[in-house]
């Protein structure tokens, strides 16, 4: 015989045999040429046959039989079909543990966890290759049904730290004092039976839920540990009004007031479940919103304040600054709810204004509010009008809605006085008739809600100005401003037809002011004739009040205090609501 791989393939004598088998499964991979020859009887060969190739390529193990019936307390033994000495093996067992095995694991023990249909395979790794057999589906009974007669004699044995009751009809029942795995020698009718179980202590399911909680406000807690274990199938909490899962966790809320009880539950592989009961008592209290009622400039920073009328348990304030990210926030303090306000000694009026938020916390540690409005206060800047004057340029207040902006006026922080008073969607001014020398600016808002101007006052008690205020701006230190050449107005709505039905006549107009460069781009709106016809509002809607037909003479002044204007010409139709241009027939 002529081969390849130099390996005796025929073990004896063939006699006269016309076939031979041999075993492939132990052979290399590879290609093999085989030949045969006769021998007589005196031991002479004769001539060689021709050679035929065999490829041969490396086949996957197999498992030997498994035993058809076998319980979770058995011992399964386990065994590959002709093993390779060369070979390494690794057993995989759903719901088993390998307890023993040869040096190479051709052979094992595995101890089974749970009943079931469970999949048994084998791996060999040869020549850095590995080789996974085929699945075997192993019909496992439960451990329970080999005592299910009291008929059975049988004890336990190895059971240390535990207690053992009779629960009668032939069951028991084990109990531990401590927790971790455990193993249990079941002698029964002179066989003996071996498992393993994990014995947990029931503080391992207690959520972190503290002793007094607030009624209808959510709580956070996280999974315990012991949930993540692959015993566990499942985790539920009960007694709570609303939970919601989320990925480390729940979000719980607790609506009846009084003692409560939430239970903790899981579930295992074998059937089996464990609860924990989690006291805590309720309060009528609920977590308010988190409100800023104003921030407002102190000296050279600024004031953050909030409501400070809250529930007992509402003992904290987070306060959250933006960084340089757009709306990304992050907590910049941790005050007592009961200061009221908290000073951003990192803040500077003069350069920048911020936006703020902040979020209520509980005295319990894990019950907050939703995080405040964002509140952005406001920033002055002074020019040096082009022609006469100063003119003043604000941010509008973000995180209420404004009725009005007052321009205050002083040689001093401590002497302004309200000079004028303009509508809350404007953020200009020009004060032509500003005295000679260096005198001080700043704008104070008043909120268009009651209950917010009340708590503007109130966290203003220390001066007689019932509103908030933006930084003080001096005319030393006014900006020279490039004026306005001229203002076109246009109209901002495009149709394609004249007419527009319905019986609604609106233009929002528009004003271009050139140079495009100039420091002030506001303007100001107005009617210089027919304002029984329409109304204009100070962001340029004209509106037709259907009084009639008739032109409307519109103006838009630029704020600079250039005295630069322009204006347009719009007649208005109430026949069929038609709108146009008497100029340009738009």
């Amino acid at each position: 015989m002529a081969y390849g791989r130099r390996r005796n393939l025929f073990n004896g004598n063939m006699g006269m045999a016309l076939s031979y088998m041999f075993d492939a499964e132990r052979l290399d991979a590879g290609k093999y040429y085989i030949s045969v020859q006769a021998i007589d009887a005196g031991g002479l060969g004769g001539v060689w046959s021709d050679e035929c190739v065999y490829e041969h390529k490396q086949t996957a193990p197999s498992t030997a039989q498994l035993p058809v019936n076998i319980t979770a307390a058995d011992t399964l033994q386990l065994r590959v079909n002709n093993p390779r000495s060369d070979a390494k093996y690794s057993w995989n067992v759903e719901n088993g543990t390998i307890i023993s095995q040869s040096n190479n694991g051709s052979t094992a023990q595995a101890i089974l966890h749970a009943a079931g249909n469970l999949k048994v395979s084998v791996a060999m790794e040869l020549g850095g290759q590995t080789y996974k057999s085929k699945e075997k589906t192993l019909s496992v009974l439960p451990f329970a049904e080999i005592f299910d007669s009291t008929d059975l004699d049988f004890r336990f044995q190895n059971v240390f730290d535990a207690t053992v009751n009779d629960k009668g009809n032939g069951k028991l029942s084990i109990s531990w004092s401590t927790s971790g795995e455990k193993t249990i020698d079941m002698i029964a009718d002179s066989c003996t039976f071996s498992t393993i179980v994990k014995v947990y202590a029931p503080e391992d399911f207690a959520l972190a839920i503290p002793s007094k909680v607030m009624k209808d406000t959510p709580i956070s807690v996280k999974r315990p540990k012991t949930m993540f274990d692959n015993d566990i199938s499942y985790f539920n909490v009960k007694g709570v009004t609303k939970s919601q899962t989320t990925n480390d966790g729940f979000i719980l809320t607790l609506g009846d007031a009084g003692y409560n009880e939430v239970v903790s539950s899981v579930g295992f592989n074998d059937g089996s479940e464990c609860t924990f009961v989690n006291k805590t008592t309720v309060t009528e209290e609920t977590m308010p919103d988190a409100i800023i009622t104003g921030v407002l400039a102190d000296g050279n920073h600024y004031r953050v304040n909030w409501n400070t009328s809250v529930p007992q348990m509402v003992d904290r304030v987070e306060i959250l600054r933006e960084t340089n990210r757009y709306n990304e926030f992050e907590v910049v303090a941790t005050m007592p709810v009961s200061q009221g306000s908290w000073l951003d000694t990192a803040s500077d009026n003069r350069i920048q204004t911020q936006r703020y938020r902040i979020r209520l916390l509980a005295n319990n540690n894990v019950q907050t509010s939703t995080i405040s409005e964002t509140h952005k206060p406001l920033h002055v800047t002074i020019y040096k009008s082009a022609t006469k004057g100063y003119s003043l340029v604000w941010n509008a207040y973000e995180g209420m809605d404004i009725e009005s902006y007052r321009i205050l006026r002083g040689t001093s922080t401590d002497n302004l006085t309200q000079i004028a008073e303009v509508a809350g969607s404007l953020q200009n001014y020009t004060d032509i008739s500003a005295p000679a020398g260096t005198c001080l600016y700043a704008i104070a808002y008043v909120p268009a809600s009651t209950q917010q101007l009340a708590e503007s006052c109130a966290m203003r008690s220390n001066t007689s100005n019932a509103y908030m205020l933006s930084n003080a701006v001096s005319t030393a230190e006014a900006i020279e401003a490039v004026a306005a050449t001229s203002i076109e107005i246009g109209i901002l709505e495009k149709y394609d037809s004249k007419t527009l039905y319905g019986g609604d006549c609106r233009f929002h107009l528009t004003a271009t002011m050139l140079p495009t460069n100039a420091s002030l781009s506001g303007v100001k709106w107005s009617i210089v004739s027919g304002d029984n016809i329409a109304h204009l509002s100070a962001d340029g809607v004209l509106t037709h009040k259907s009084l009639g037909d008739g032109d409307v003479v519109v103006r838009a002044e630029a704020t600079d205090g250039s005295g630069i204007y322009g204006e347009k010409t719009i007649s208005i139709s109430q026949i069929k609501a038609r709108r146009y241009l008497s100029s340009d027939k738009h």
